[in-house]
């Protein structure tokens, strides 16, 4: 594939070495989504096998950034809204 790339850098391309250099491209991008599924399915195994020791630290980080993400109301003109309703007329307007 790097010749066949040289030659078109050259531009020195025939027909046959497109075809040879798409069919090489194809192979290349097969394998390597092949690696990747491999590298996935892999990875579930291990997951599965050694099951997830950290599910209760995990599930604590993931609750505590849900709730300092959450936005429990805005200021409106200088009025404190937390109604939905109240909120989207303040900022429609």
């Amino acid at each position: 594939m790097n010749e066949l790339d040289k030659k078109e850098d050259d531009g020195v391309l025939s027909e046959e070495d497109i075809e040879v250099r798409r069919g090489l491209q194809e192979d290349f991008w097969r394998n390597v989504m092949y690696s990747e599924s491999l590298l996935k399915q892999q990875s579930r195994f291990k997951w599965l096998r050694d099951e997830d020791c950290n599910s209760k630290f995990y599930h604590i980080v993931v609750n505590w950034r849900r709730r300092r993400n959450l936005i429990r109301g805005v200021e409106v003109e200088g009025a404190w809204k937390e109604e939905p309703k109240e909120v989207k007329e303040g900022l429609m307007a």
